[in-house]
């Protein structure tokens, strides 16, 4: 056969990340790519870095995080040398331990002149780097600097790294989930499974960042207009002290029946809790990237109540698909949930217009294809 009628060999990706358990953000998206179209374009070299702990060790430094952390670069170095990838992928972190651990691949890769994809998946990371020790601000500077492309989850977020990454290398890449009323064979919900009483629904770490204080207050106002409205709360306290006054404020308002505290939950439970709800919340006080449980309320047809930080504001469309309020604002966060408790019409409505856009823009098939154009980009394939 002659060498041009050879078929072409695909690129070589070497992906970096965790993939579940445990689930979280950032164990589905490292998943979701393995799993997507892409694996038909790019030969997927994955380094999993997973830590099979709970989720309440994120973030924590310990023994164990150090030996995975050696243990993940050398696997990597290893991968690099043998498996001779063509590009590199590395989501990035926004805290000075994790990119630390980042830097154990990102260096290898610039040594090795490999071309490098980073993505980030937040939206503090000029906070992180503003504040972060000499060290630190030198080696985002030195790795950012030679990276081929970089990657935010909307087009608000692209100046985070103004003056790390040229701002025409930044690629808005919005995130696609698998839609669970069309990809998974074990649901088979609808709107026909939700609950006769209004559910307000959380999915998330219990914690004063994503905003459950304020939530708690929003709901005492909630209750007074709509007292059959439930608040289902998924997910795990991180601090015992955020945990009791939580609790406290519940009991002292005479509402403990209205909550119920699921904890942590299962990929199906997951599913029948959304299933099962009325609206969304999703009430942040600190930065977000873009909520991979926002897609996946909006794929079940929720309307959904949250904050105008980071990706959001692009995701949820003001008075279309569900409301907006700012950040640390309980009244503002009332009165959004009072207007789609109160009107079953536009709640509805607003659903399906969720819906709509989630078919549009947040499938698994579209997010692969605009990551395949940023891989053929740094890949210079174009």
């Amino acid at each position: 056969m002659d060498s041009k009628d050879a078929p072409r060999r695909k690129p070589r990706v070497l992906c970096v990340g965790p993939v579940p358990p445990p689930f979280n953000g950032m164990s589905v998206v490292t998943e979701t790519l393995l799993t997507s179209s892409l694996a038909q374009e790019f030969e997927l070299i994955h380094l999993d870095t997973s830590d099979r702990r709970s989720l309440s060790n994120v973030g924590k430094l310990d023994l164990r995080n150090c030996i995975l952390a050696l243990k993940h670069g050398f696997e990597f170095k290893w991968l690099l040398l043998v498996r001779n990838p063509d590009l590199v992928y590395v989501p990035i972190a926004q805290n000075s331990l994790g990119f630390l651990r980042d830097c154990l691949f990102l260096l290898p890769a610039i040594a090795c002149r490999r071309p490098l994809v980073v993505h980030l998946h937040g939206s503090a990371f000029r906070d992180f780097y503003e504040s972060a020790p000499a060290l630190i601000r030198f080696l985002v500077t030195f790795t950012l600097a030679r990276v081929r492309r970089g990657i935010v989850s909307s087009e608000n977020l692209i100046r985070v790294f103004d003056g790390l990454i040229p701002l025409e290398t930044i690629r808005a890449v919005q995130n696609g989930i698998r839609d669970p009323l069309t990809d998974d064979p074990s649901v088979d919900g609808g709107v026909e499974s939700r609950s006769p009483d209004p559910v307000i629904l959380f999915l998330g770490s219990l914690t004063e960042a994503k905003g459950i204080m304020v939530l708690g207050e929003a709901m005492l106002s909630v209750w007074k207009n709509h007292p059959t409205a439930k608040l289902v709360l998924c997910g795990e306290f991180r601090s015992s002290e955020l945990k009791e006054r939580f609790q406290r404020l519940i009991e002292e308002s005479g509402v403990t029946e209205r909550v119920e505290f699921a904890g942590a939950v299962s990929r199906l439970e997951k599913e029948r809790r959304y299933r099962e709800a009325s609206v969304f919340v999703c009430p942040s006080k600190a930065p977000e990237g873009q909520p991979l449980v926002i897609l996946e309320a909006m794929a079940h047809s929720l309307p959904v109540v949250a904050s105008r930080v980071g990706a959001i504001p692009d995701t949820i469309e003001d008075e279309v698909t569900g409301y907006l309020a700012e950040p640390g604002d309980p009244v503002a966060l009332a009165a959004s949930l009072n207007t789609l408790l109160g009107d079953g019409k536009e709640r509805i409505s607003m659903g399906d217009a969720a819906r709509r856009r989630f078919e549009e823009t947040y499938t698994t098939g579209s997010w692969a294809e605009r990551l395949s154009t940023v891989f053929e980009e740094a890949l210079d394939l174009g």
